[in-house]
């Protein structure tokens, strides 16, 4: 199967990017469309018979490795995963069970490490292998911006993620 291309709008600009599309992204934008379709629903009643499949679908999810930059563009799981963890405890049964939400944290933060690490090695610069997303509350004191090339390319690469869906 060989890349193909697509262009995908980019928010706050009046021309869609031009894309290659992996291969597999497909088979990813099918996993976002299942993964929506159980935890965001049109009533908004998350289907509780569909959980056990969806925990099998997350562990296939956590454990596929060829994610990258283009494949999260086209496919939009992140944005998907980011609503699900978004998500009021109350809306998620079993999540005590399942951890869907801290789940979909990890894979957003997974994949932000990810793009930091690609961004990095295009523009030369080296990230510390410490560096993580940090998510503070709502109520909290603003962070300084990071002043150091690592920093910059992880702050970079947070911002595509989260522009790219």
């Amino acid at each position: 199967m060989e890349e193909s291309t697509a262009r995908v709008p980019v928010p706050g600009s009046s021309r869609p990017r031009v894309v290659i599309i992996p291969p597999d992204a497909p088979m990813v934008k099918e996993w976002r469309i299942r993964v929506q379709k159980v935890f965001l629903p049109r009533p908004g009643v998350v289907n509780l018979e569909a959980l056990p499949e969806m925990d099998v679908l997350f562990t296939t999810i956590e454990a596929y490795d060829g994610m990258n930059h283009d494949t999260l563009m086209y496919s939009k799981i992140g944005r998907v995963l980011r609503l699900i963890h978004a998500l009021p405890l109350e809306s998620l049964p079993h999540d005590d069970d399942f951890h869907f939400r801290e789940r979909a944290l990890a894979l957003i933060e997974k994949w932000v490490a990810g793009q930091g690490e690609m961004l990095a090695s295009v523009h030369h610069v080296p990230v510390p292998a410490e560096a993580t997303l940090q998510v503070a509350p709502a109520d909290s004191e603003p962070v300084t911006p990071a002043t150091s090339e690592p920093e910059l390319a992880l702050q970079g690469a947070m911002a595509s993620l989260v522009l790219s869906d």
